[in-house]
Parts: C-alpha cells; sequence; structure tokens
C-alpha cells in the first residue's frame, strides 16, 4: 500500500513524458513520410486520379480520420471522393468560410453545432459533429479544399497545422501545374489542328495556282481535296460551272461519280437538286442524307445513301459554279470544315475566272476575231508540228491557199458589212465539209489557209473541190439586198511528196503560185502544185 504522503518525483513521471515522445516522434515521422510520398508524387505524376489516390491515404493516416475526405478544387470544378456530406453542402460551407476568412493558408476547424443555422439538421451526418476544412492553395490563390470529419473535437499540434499547411500547398502546386498542363495541351491542339486546317487549305490553295487552264484547275484540285484527310470527305464529287448563255449549270469535271449520274447531270437548271439551290442562293447547302433530303431531286437506281456538302464558287461576289462534294450519310458537317471548304472555294472561283480570261486572251491572240478561225500565229505553229510528224513518220501533208475571187468589188457594191458576213459563211461551209484534224485558218483579207494532215495531193483535191462547187453554187444572203448573191473561189494546193516541199514555207509559198496559177487562168478552180511544176 502506497504512503499516503508520498510524493512523485521526476524520475517516476519519466515512463509517461518518454510515451509522450514516441508518440510525437511517431507522427514526426509519418508526417515526414507522408510529406516525402507526395513530393515523390508531385514529381512524378500527371494525372490528377492517380495523385489523388496517393495524397488521400496519407491524410487519413496521419491525421487519424474515422470518416472519409473530400476534395474539391477549381481545376474541374469537379467533387473527389465524395464524403457523407453532399458536395453541395461542403462547398456551401467552404463558401461561407471563405468569405468571414478571406485567402488563408490556415486549416479552419467548424463546429457542426455553429453551422445548424445555415445547414438543415440532414445534412450533418450521424455521429459526426466536427468538421476541418483545408485549403489548397497556390501564389495566393485558393484553387479549392480538403474536408473531413470527426467525432471529437479536434485538437491539433502545431505539427498538425504545418502538415495539412505544407499539404495543402503541395496540392495547390499539382493543381496548379496541372491546369497549366491540360491547357498547354489543348493550346497544342487547338495549334495543330489550326496548322493542319491551315495546311489542307495551303495545299488545295497551291494546286488551284499552279495551273492556267481551266480542265487542269478542277482535275489537279479535286484529287488534291480528296487527299485532305482532314476535310473528312468521300473521294466523290463533281464542279459544275454555270454557262451565262442559257443560264444553266454544266458539268465541267467529276470524280467517283456513277455513268448514269454524269449523264443525267450533264446540264441542270438552277434551282434543279441540292447544286442548283446553292448556285441559285449563293448560299452553302449541306445534306445528311441525300434520300430523306427533298431538296436532292436527282434519283437512279441503286443510289448509295451519302450527304453532301455543296459550296458554291464566286467571284466578286457573283455565282459562276459549285462545288459538289461527298459525305459519309448522317454526318453532320464542322464548322471547321465549312470554314476550310467556303476558303477553298473562293480561291478556286477567282482561279476559274482568271483561267476563263486566259483562254480568251489565248483564244484571241491565236484566232480571227470576225470568223474565229485560227490565225496566221497559230496557222506557223501548227504547221511546223505537221511537218515534223510528216518527215519523222514519212506521211503525206497537204497545204492549199484559198482567195475569194473580186472580193474587192463584192466589197464596192455591198459594203464591208456584207463581205464580213461572206467571210463568216465561208468559215462555217470550210468546218462543215473539213475533217477535225484539219486546220483552217484566216492568211489575211479574202485569203485562207486550209492544213490537211495525213493527205496527199490527190486525197487532198477531192475536199477542196467539194468546198470549191459548195461555194460556186451557194445562194448568199447579204445586208442591204434581198436577192442571193453568189461568189467563187480559186484554190492552189500543194503536198511534201514533191522535193521541193521539204518545209512548211516552201509548202505555202508552192500552194500561193498554184493559186495564181487558178486566177490566171481564169479563177474558180482548184490547181495543183504539180500543174505549175510540169
Amino acid at each position: 500500500m502506497q504512503n499516503p504522503n508520498y510524493k512523485k518525483t521526476a524520475k517516476d513521471e519519466t515512463p509517461g513524458i518518454l510515451t509522450k515522445y514516441e508518440s510525437l516522434i511517431r507522427l514526426k515521422n509519418l508526417q515526414l513520410e507522408g510529406l516525402k510520398t507526395i513530393a515523390v508524387a508531385l514529381a512524378e505524376t500527371e494525372d490528377e486520379a492517380s495523385f489523388i489516390l496517393t495524397v488521400l491515404p496519407i491524410i487519413k493516416t496521419v491525421m487519424s480520420i474515422d470518416g472519409s475526405v473530400t476534395l474539391f478544387t477549381k481545376i474541374n470544378n469537379e467533387t473527389i471522393n465524395i464524403s457523407d456530406f453532399s458536395d453541395t453542402a461542403v462547398q456551401k460551407i467552404w463558401g461561407c468560410l471563405i468569405t468571414d476568412h478571406g485567402f488563408t493558408e490556415e486549416p479552419i476547424f467548424v463546429d457542426h453545432e455553429a453551422l445548424r443555422k445555415t445547414l438543415s439538421r440532414a445534412s450533418i451526418p450521424n455521429g459526426f459533429k466536427h468538421n476541418t476544412f483545408s485549403p489548397i492553395f497556390h501564389a495566393d490563390t485558393n484553387l479549392g479544399f480538403f474536408s473531413f470529419q470527426q467525432k471529437h473535437p479536434a485538437h491539433y499540434t502545431e505539427d498538425n497545422t504545418i502538415f495539412l499547411k505544407y499539404l495543402g500547398e503541395a496540392m495547390g502546386v499539382f493543381f496548379n501545374t496541372s491546369k497549366l498542363r491540360n491547357e498547354l495541351s489543348h493550346a497544342k491542339q487547338r495549334l495543330e489542328q489550326n496548322f493542319n486546317e491551315l495546311f489542307a487549305v495551303y495545299s488545295v490553295s497551291k494546286v488551284i495556282s499552279s495551273y492556267l487552264d481551266t480542265q487542269s484547275i478542277l482535275e489537279n484540285t479535286l484529287h488534291t481535296i480528296f487527299s485532305q484527310e482532314i476535310l473528312n470527305l468521300d473521294p466523290q464529287g463533281c464542279v459544275f460551272l454555270l454557262n451565262e448563255m442559257t443560264g444553266r449549270l454544266e458539268m465541267a469535271h467529276h470524280i467517283g461519280l456513277p455513268q448514269i449520274l454524269t449523264e443525267a447531270e450533264t446540264s441542270i437548271p438552277l434551282g434543279h437538286c441540292l447544286c442548283g439551290h446553292a448556285a441559285q442562293s449563293g448560299e452553302i447547302i449541306t445534306s445528311r442524307d441525300c434520300l430523306a433530303d427533298a431538296r436532292h431531286h436527282t434519283r437512279y437506281k441503286d443510289m448509295s445513301q451519302h450527304g453532301h456538302i455543296v459550296v458554291p464558287l464566286k467571284n466578286h461576289g457573283k455565282v459562276i459554279g459549285v462545288l459538289c462534294l461527298y459525305i459519309q450519310a448522317g454526318e453532320t458537317p464542322t464548322i471547321n470544315q465549312i470554314n476550310m471548304l467556303s476558303t477553298i472555294a473562293n480561291h478556286l472561283g477567282v482561279a476559274l475566272e482568271n483561267a476563263q480570261l486566259y483562254e480568251e486572251i489565248k483564244h484571241l491572240s491565236l484566232h480571227d476575231s470576225l470568223t474565229g478561225l485560227a490565225n496566221r500565229n497559230l496557222l506557223q505553229a501548227r504547221l511546223e508540228e505537221e511537218i515534223s510528224r510528216a518527215m519523222r513518220y514519212s506521211e503525206p501533208l497537204a497545204v492549199a491557199m484559198v482567195d475569194i475571187d473580186h472580193f474587192k468589188d463584192f466589197n464596192d457594191a455591198y459594203g464591208h458589212v456584207a463581205g464580213d458576213k461572206i467571210l463568216k459563211d465561208l468559215s462555217t461551209i470550210f468546218r462543215e465539209v473539213l475533217r477535225k484534224c484539219d486546220l483552217v485558218a484566216r492568211f489575211g483579207g479574202e485569203e485562207f489557209t486550209i492544213l490537211l494532215p495525213h493527205t496527199d495531193i490527190y486525197q487532198a483535191l477531192i475536199p477542196l473541190e467539194r468546198i470549191r462547187n459548195m461555194i460556186e453554187n451557194y445562194q448568199f444572203t447579204v445586208p442591204g439586198t434581198s436577192q442571193p448573191v453568189q461568189i467563187t473561189i480559186s484554190i492552189g494546193v500543194c503536198a511534201n511528196s514533191s522535193d521541193i516541199a521539204k518545209t512548211g514555207n516552201v509548202l505555202l509559198e508552192t500552194a500561193d503560185k498554184a493559186l495564181y496559177r487558178a486566177k490566171e487562168d481564169g479563177r474558180n478552180k482548184t490547181v495543183s502544185c504539180d500543174e505549175i511544176l510540169e
């Protein structure tokens, strides 16, 4: 039995002090190990879920938490690992605390009794009466909080408070870095998307700018459009160009379309089908299903289900055609897809207009403006080609010079307007009688030159005599008189079968000499070079 007058000594209190120190050391070790683990996770982990799964058990172990932990961040505005409190209730409490405390790095202890004015009794979990809120922060910015509940009031040591503060700062660093990483990732994706879109438009525009003639532009542009994966198109489509004379759309080029469709859609009126609607309205038209779209007038046997993007081709605001492209049925074109095709269509519209101007200028530079026949420039170029081909393959080539008899007298009698009409009528007769491979050129004034490839002197006389006889018996009508008039022509012809006819100039000179022989012999006749060389 202990003496009631016995007084405790320091020796007697030693075991209790040691136990207390041992507990503090164990807690300190737990905190240090926890912070070390969190530091490693901070350096090596990018995934938010993985980081949180690493942190939560450490919080619960170090803080001896009985319940669960709620984590809320402003990075993704989602509550992770929902506690017994609803996330709305927890956020509401935190909102009140932030309003009262402002920015804080220190954990906040809350007695549920103090919350009953804010939250209903049902919001407070049974058995838990106390809650700790610890802020997640970075660079003086609140990024959220983590919260846990306990059955008994928390008596945190200074080490506990420092641990929670360090923990909140470490989590703040992670979530801020995660936010920046996500923003950079999204920015990179947007940049890559923008680059791919710009590169696709650039690739098509480069092809558009590489050609001057309409057919080459259309053929190469469609192929390049279909090769751009980012446009997400089926490799089928066509281009219609507006014929201003007829007011109809004419198919200028197509890829991947069935023959039954190209034959049926060679020429369509404005307002017909999707292409006609787009050309008429000047607006881009999309269709998710051709079979279900009432605007899609064209139907044919075994037509497959598909969608369309139809883009008007414009120049200076004027519709000159449409670009008709196919997409998978049921797909809705994206805004970026529409914008890319709209930009491409603008470039294509300008290029096609320039090509038409170029072709008109080229045609005018190589053709007579009155008759539409080849002029001397085109004649000379074609003559050199035919001479080279004839010599290479030992083939015959005939050249004829044609002159209208007494044409000066005709102009004096009927006027130059009537003379111009005679020249046009003669050019029409030449085209009707001669072959497509033959070339008729207006040599000057009332003189014409005819090239007849693969034709010797005897073969050439047949169509030339037919032309001469036809003109001799033709009843020409001219302005200023109601009575038909008649004219005749003289023709001189030469072929390269003669030893002297080895060059184009020699052929022309010899045919011209034969023409003068025809005129000297009374006109209205055909004379061959063989006759003047006899």
